[in-house]
């Protein structure tokens, strides 16, 4: 049979006998926002985060939007539409919020450029050398490109046969600059995907993020001593910072 042309709707006992309570209430909760909306009434405010609206008194008597949506139940501000700042003013908020971005994306870029030893916690920064890494705290052992402790593989980690390890395994030697360098840059796009998604507002020039002032200092040191060693690799050394 065909029911393309019928418009019968099904009424409210039947979609309760057959779609469960959660489903239910879901539904009523949309075709009253649709009714809402359709009746087209004056200080109708919509939720920013999801489709919840409601009357609201003016604006000037109450900045702020609290959903009732049980799944959202987010209060936001109903002039610029983003979480509640009060008693900060829109302004105030995203110049405050712009220096808090910045600085999770640094502190990404930081975190990818910085080890933690897998046993103690102890972090540091390769300075030069292989990538068999003996922590200089706790004197555990491990690789430097995939952090796993190595303690008992030892050499045979890497991919050079000659000291037991295999072709593609982790590299024993590599330039570390350029691995610090593409580290913090995928974490930078990372950290800036997370930022664009969740703030919108942010133009690119506002975005523009470095790497902490102390990492700076460690990578030039470091770049310092590196260029003192004739690019050769020394022993591999864990400093703390």
């Amino acid at each position: 049979m065909d029911g393309s042309g019928c418009k019968a709707e099904f009424g409210k006992e039947q979609i309760r006998r057959f779609l469960d309570g959660k489903t239910v209430e879901t539904l009523e909760r949309l075709q009253q926002q649709e009714e809402i909306r359709l009746a087209d009434l004056d200080d109708l405010t919509n939720c920013p985060f999801c489709d919840f609206a409601a009357i609201c008194p003016p604006v000037e008597e109450d900045r702020e939007f609290r959903c009732a949506n049980p799944e959202c139940e987010k209060v936001t501000c109903r002039l610029c539409k983003l979480e509640t700042h009060i008693p900060l003013s829109c302004e105030a908020y995203a110049k405050e919020n712009k220096v808090t971005v910045r600085h999770a994306v640094e502190e990404a870029m930081t975190e990818a450029l910085v080890r933690s030893c897998h046993k103690c916690k102890n972090k540091y920064i390769k300075e030069f050398g292989c990538n068999k890494m003996m922590c200089t705290r706790c004197s555990s052992i491990q690789c430097y490109v995939c952090s796993k402790d190595i303690t008992k593989d030892g050499y045979a980690h890497f991919n050079e046969s000659a000291r037991g390890g295999r072709p593609g395994q982790c590299p024993l030697f590599d330039n570390t600059e350029q691995r610090h360098d593409e580290e913090v840059k995928e974490a930078e796009q990372k950290a800036l995907e997370k930022v664009r998604a969740e703030y919108p507002e942010f133009n690119e020039e506002e975005l523009k993020i470095k790497v902490s002032d102390a990492v700076q200092k460690n990578e030039r040191d470091r770049l310092r001593q590196a260029e003192a060693a004739h690019g050769h690799y020394g022993a591999p050394h864990m400093p703390d910072i």
